[in-house]
């Protein structure tokens, strides 16, 4: 996801099955048709089935809360619609997903965003440098990276505890690996608390020109935030080269 004026931004998605029998991993990208640079893009990671990731891409697209000037107040918002979104799912059946999702929206005349996650998606926000700060062809730096809910986390360890629960192997009850998800509903029965569905959120101004990675555990356990990046940069500088050489060509209807 790239940013370029108030009101538009260039994105793509890819997705790739593993090695399991079905696909249960879905995306989440929704735009607004009012013109007002609002929008909604995420990747949900499911495990036991897919419905969570379903359900969950379905809400978070046709969803997209009232922003106000009140960071705080958008924020319940939008934790309201992942509890919202994981009561619906605990109702349908025992899967889970992992969520990654970056709202957009302007105020004001400028981008602002709220990076928001539960589990092991992640979520990169790169920014671009100033041209005084540029070395060796390094345009973009590592502005953000999301934490992932993980079980042997300190603060996620002890919520676990505190709610019936146990970390056994790095797992939750010896059985989930993300400590924050959608559903998993016999987890949830069992061990009431010990895994949870809020996310986590980042609010954060986004400039002309940055870039939002959204990734699975898939991706981001196989690409280091380090090699991400200057990749980024490699393909950003092999784009600007390119533009170079439309810009010099003459129009050949002039």
């Amino acid at each position: 996801l790239q940013g370029m004026d108030k009101s538009n931004f260039a994105w793509g998605l890819a997705a790739c099955q593993g090695r399991r029998q079905y696909m249960e991993d879905r995306h989440a990208a929704h735009i607004s048709n009012n013109n007002d640079g609002h929008a909604v893009f995420g990747i949900l990671d499911g495990h036991a089935g897919s419905r969570a990731a379903d359900e969950g891409a379905h809400a978070f697209c046709s969803s997209f809360p009232p922003f106000s000037d009140d960071v705080e107040d958008n924020k319940q918002k939008i934790k309201k619609i992942f509890a919202d979104t994981d009561e619906t799912i605990m109702k349908q059946d025992k899967s889970g997903s992992t969520v990654a999702l970056v709202y957009l929206h302007t105020y004001c005349g400028r981008r602002y965003a709220y990076l928001s996650w539960l589990g092991d998606s992640r979520i990169m926000h790169c920014s671009k440098a100033a041209d005084d700060k540029i070395e060796n062809g390094t345009t973009y730096y590592n502005y953000f990276t999301s934490v992932d809910h993980k079980p042997l986390l300190t603060q996620e360890r002890i919520r676990i505890e505190n709610n019936k629960g146990s970390v056994i192997n790095g797992r939750v009850n010896g059985n989930l690996a993300v400590s924050r998800a959608l559903g998993d509903r016999d987890i949830k029965r069992t061990s009431p608390g010990a895994v949870i569905a809020e996310p986590d959120i980042e609010h954060c101004l986004v400039c002309k020109n940055d870039i939002i990675l959204i990734a699975s555990d898939g991706f981001w356990d196989m690409v280091t935030p380090e090699v991400a990046l200057t990749r980024i940069n490699i393909l950003i500088s092999m784009f600007e080269k390119d533009d170079a050489v439309d810009n010099a060509i003459p129009n050949s209807h002039e």
